[in-house]
């Protein structure tokens, strides 16, 4: 998803790599795609192979709330007794939305922000790699890669989980916080159309939207928790593989 969107983003090379995804598309007998925005996509590209939307699915036992993971989480990071705690997770690509995410923070000095994740800083352009390495304020840190106790910990654990991309395929870690029952804050983009609403997920199109959005998540004003673990569940790893299945079948009939 990442590698075909960072290609996807840059106006030098989607023409070319359009070009050839259309190509390998056009030569298999079935498209798989976790969403209908990338149904969509490929099908710009002039695509006419059957095209099937199936999410990535998510394991809902694996995300469930655990106190412990949430201690492990805190202790790693020396939060405090009631710090508030917002945290992101992706790659370093400017296309995740990290520069919003330290805007954002500038403007919450009050509240720590956490980005997980990590990529060769060299594959980055240099004014990402200059806020990775620090020119950012203090209540921001960048720690790197986690999985396990710390990541699933941090996902249900924080306040809320804040994802500023600008594109994405589906966006896999929006139904891990979903399925962890935590806060969610998205930028209004196309992929969430059809399966994240107002009623699931908080939207925010600018730095100042994503604020208040935030704050009235802190000062616990909105809360939509429940029906954001209402999406995790309509795309549970077990409903997914189904869809497999039937997908697989299909294409045996061709």
């Amino acid at each position: 998803e990442d590698f075909e969107n960072s290609f996807i983003g840059s106006n030098l090379l989607a023409p070319l790599f359009g070009k050839y995804l259309a190509h390998m598309y056009q030569k298999a007998d079935y498209v798989i795609t976790p969403s209908e925005y990338s149904k969509k996509l490929i099908q710009s590209y002039g695509v006419t192979t059957p095209i099937i939307a199936v999410s990535n699915g998510i394991d809902l036992k694996k995300y469930g709330k655990d106190p412990r993971k949430e201690e492990v989480f805190r202790d790693y990071f020396g939060i405090e007794e009631g710090q508030p705690v917002v945290i992101c997770a992706g790659l370093y690509f400017q296309r995740k939305g990290i520069e919003d995410f330290v805007k954002v923070a500038e403007k919450m000095p009050h509240v720590r922000f956490i980005w997980l994740g990590s990529i060769s800083k060299w594959l980055i352009p240099k004014k990402i790699r200059d806020i990775v390495n620090g020119k950012h304020p203090d209540n921001v840190s960048f720690p790197g890669y986690f999985k396990g106790a710390v990541f699933q910990g941090a996902m249900s654990g924080a306040n809320a989980f804040f994802f500023p991309s600008y594109e994405e395929t589906e966006g896999i870690v929006v139904l891990e916080a979903f399925a962890s029952h935590q806060h969610v804050v998205l930028r209004d983009i196309p992929v969430y159309e059809g399966w994240v609403d107002d009623k699931s997920a908080s939207f925010g199109h600018n730095v100042d939207e994503f604020v208040v959005a935030l704050q009235d998540i802190i000062d616990g004003k909105v809360d939509k928790r429940e029906e954001g673990y209402k999406v995790a569940e309509s795309r549970s790893i077990d409903d997914v593989a189904q869809k497999l299945v039937e997908a697989y079948k299909e294409v045996l009939e061709i």
